[in-house]
């Protein structure tokens, strides 16, 4: 079995923005745009285009390493131009193939080990994006998946087999002759 691996926000975005870059360098329609979603930017991006956001964050059952599980509620916006031939037939298609690509690096957990789980709950429904009111057509595709955030817990240390123990002020290693090993608890293996 495989270390358990923790990881931190930056890694999470960068390794899915990293995945959608890659995904798409080779195509012929190559992304003008991929960057993180900013609510305050009035700018449009360039088309076409893919913002991505985290939505939501729920705390999730920390595991047996200790590491602490955050669910996160991810969102990856394709957005084109509305000059767009077929406007939104290529929107579905632009979705359909973010979809195929939470489901393939998800499944890989992005690059990141086991520091996450498989996605779930992965969907694709049109988005309101609009820095400037018009000009642009998009589909969210959303997904649910947990991220181990930390590192694990230091492992406690080993129980002692035997217990000695002496009345003061016959303590410490000069007394050590004088110590005896108590015995007579339950589940003594000793």
């Amino acid at each position: 079995m495989s270390e358990p691996k923790h990881t931190t926000m930056d890694a999470i975005h960068d390794a899915i923005l990293r995945a959608v870059t890659d995904h798409w360098k080779d195509q012929p329609n190559q992304l003008d745009t991929v960057a993180e979603y900013d609510p305050f930017e009035k700018n449009p991006v360039n088309s076409p285009g893919v913002l991505f956001s985290i939505e939501n964050m729920a705390l999730d059952a920390s595991d047996q390493t200790g590491r602490t599980g955050i669910i996160l509620d991810c969102n990856l916006t394709c957005v084109l131009s509305i000059k767009t031939d077929r406007v939104q037939v290529q929107i579905r298609q632009f979705a359909a193939e973010l979809v195929r690509l939470v489901e393939q690096k998800g499944l890989s957990h992005w690059g990141l080990g086991n520091a996450c789980t498989k996605p779930g709950n992965v969907n694709s429904q049109p988005a309101l994006y609009s820095p400037e009111k018009s000009g642009f057509e998009s589909w969210a595709v959303t997904w649910s998946q947990t991220f181990y955030i930390g590192g694990p817990t230091v492992e406690p240390m080993p129980l002692p087999e035997r217990i000695y123990a002496s009345k003061a002020p016959d303590i410490g290693t000069p007394a050590k002759p004088d110590y005896q090993q108590l015995t007579g608890f339950p589940d003594e293996s000793i």
